[in-house]
């Protein structure tokens, strides 16, 4: 109970400081990337604790944990901002859009009819089309 209570001041107090925009816009730049941040972790935490990697499984303390809790969040809360003044979506919610819209156009209009091209239906697929990522930097 008393942790509990310790952690609600924490959050109490944040809210109040000035700091809390800067927070508060981190913390939304990571939830933007979720799928990349969620894959990132995994891999770092794959790379720490198997065997593969460092094969700390089971050989780090509570204390060590919680400070590469801390340390993969304070990396995610910096690149993720990073990441999305360049772009305008994670590369994972990119990839996973991406094939979701080409899915959803296949579905829609299907093969152009005898394989005759249809300016029509190429007009209509291009606006569904996402922006390669050649495009969004030039």
């Amino acid at each position: 109970l008393g942790t509990a209570a310790a952690y609600i001041a924490l959050i109490m107090r944040l809210v109040q400081s000035k700091l809390w925009p800067t927070f508060q816009h981190c913390l939304a730049a990571v939830g933007q990337l979720a799928f990349t941040n969620y894959i990132l972790q995994s891999m770092l935490c794959t790379a720490i604790f198997y065997g593969f990697g460092l094969g700390l499984f089971g050989q780090v303390e509570r204390w060590g944990q919680v400070l590469i809790v801390v340390l993969v969040w304070v990396l995610q809360l910096a690149l993720s901002p990073l990441w999305l003044k360049r772009f305008r979506f994670g590369p994972l919610e990119w990839l996973f859009q991406s094939a979701a819209i080409s899915a959803l156009i296949k579905s829609l209009h299907g093969p152009f009819p005898n394989g005759q091209y249809n300016h029509q239906n190429e007009k209509i697929r291009s606006l569904y089309r996402p922006k390669s990522l050649i495009e969004r930097v030039a």
